[in-house]
């Protein structure tokens, strides 16, 4: 049987993150006569920053919450995201490589998430502790010297900005992108920028997230158990913790909405971090009378249940670049539930606040992940003749 090995952002705490990485797994094995597994490969940078997070943070009394969460994660890993025999924790690529080699591995994938991602610029004082860059190149490259079928499914560069790249990084980057067998991209950004330096052959796909169906859990209970009413509104929230969701927040409550924060925020009345799994995450959307996020698996997970959603981008770094979630919601003709406020003005938002408030239309999400999954499929045709 075909061995794949899949080398994606797995080990963290973010559900979205750990469910496109189950999701790749699960399509994988779905589609492919093949035996599929996470490859346990991490970074020592970045894991050494998530251990620190737990514990090191702005806000020590959310370290129990924190503890607990990695609890609940490290359990769902075992449970439902096989992985290899073998692991390697380090920052030296060729060390790296020299360790995928010996796996064995027919055919390998990196993707979906953010593993394209490149800063250009190397963080300094503090900031290079607390959050270190991942260097590069590194794994979620792949490299020439591996054997075996090489492809991509819906990787991201999500954020990178070519023109903070030197000649060399970018040259790395299309080097390491040539040996691959067949890329596929996630976002509109990511295909333009592999076009831009040289990478034709690039199919966009849709999140792994949009390709299975997710189990579903009896979440309820654990909202209901946190002191929710589920006869009254709710409003669930995934963003960060700056001055326009505060806003937004505060206006809803006033409202008589719920505000529960599927994660954790200090603009929430409840919060769900280190309480549910991944699979009871994503069932949670199905109790929200409204959805307001900056996350792209959010956004996706409103669609997916049909709850009325806004994806708001606050950060900087989209004033001259085209967000992930702005990609997702163009793929959906979805763009009136996208709110542009990089400048910090909501107004936006609550012009439009009677409508963002509706139910999508179901035909129209379900015809359009149907087209979706038939380009993710017509993909991965291709490279399972490789295979």
């Amino acid at each position: 049987m075909t061995d794949i090995g899949v080398l994606t952002f797995h080990n963290n705490e973010n559900r979205g993150a750990i469910l496109q990485a189950y999701g790749v797994y699960r399509l994988l094995t779905e589609v492919f006569d093949a035996n599929v597994e996470i490859v346990e490969y991490r970074t020592e940078s970045k894991e050494a920053s998530r251990k620190r997070s737990i514990v090191a943070n702005k806000k020590p009394w959310t370290i129990p919450d924190r503890i607990r969460d990695r609890r609940v994660v490290e359990e769902f890993f075992e449970a439902e995201l096989p992985t290899g025999e073998d692991s390697i924790v380090t920052d030296d690529h060729e060390l790296a490589v020299y360790w995928l080699r010996k796996q064995g591995y027919d055919g390998l994938v990196t993707g979906s998430d953010e593993i394209w991602k490149v800063t250009g610029s190397e963080k300094s004082g503090i900031r290079s502790f607390v959050s270190p860059s991942r260097p590069f190149p590194n794994l979620y490259f792949l490299d020439g010297s591996i054997p075996g079928v090489k492809f991509s499914y819906a990787a991201s560069a999500n954020t990178t900005n070519p023109d903070a790249l030197s000649a060399e990084t970018l040259e790395t980057f299309k080097r390491h992108l040539e040996a691959y067998d067949h890329i596929s991209v996630r976002d509109r950004h990511t295909k333009q920028l592999l076009e831009d330096i040289g990478i034709k052959d690039v199919t966009q796909v849709p999140d792994p997230t949009l390709m299975i169906d997710i189990p579903t859990r009896n979440s309820g209970s654990f909202l209901e158990d946190r002191g929710v009413d589920l006869d009254e509104p709710v409003l669930g929230f995934h963003a960060p913790d700056v001055p326009v969701f505060k806003t937004i927040c505060e206006q809803y409550r006033d409202r008589g909405y719920q505000v529960v924060a599927t994660t954790g925020s200090e603009f929430a009345d409840i919060e769900m971090r280190g309480v549910v799994d991944p699979f009871e995450y994503y069932s949670l959307y199905e109790h929200f009378d409204m959805v307001v996020t900056n996350s792209l698996h959010s956004s996706i997970f409103s669609i997916k249940h049909g709850t009325p959603f806004a994806t708001i981008d606050t950060s900087s770094v989209y004033e001259n670049i085209e967000s992930k979630t702005y990609s997702l919601l163009h793929d959906f003709d979805m763009l009136n539930r996208h709110i542009d406020a990089v400048d910090g003005d909501a107004s936006e938002f609550f012009e439009k606040r009677d409508a963002l408030e509706t139910e999508p239309n179901e035909t129209h999400i379900k015809n359009r992940i149907d087209e979706l999954q038939a380009r993710g499929h017509e993909f991965l045709d291709r490279v399972g003749e490789s295979l």
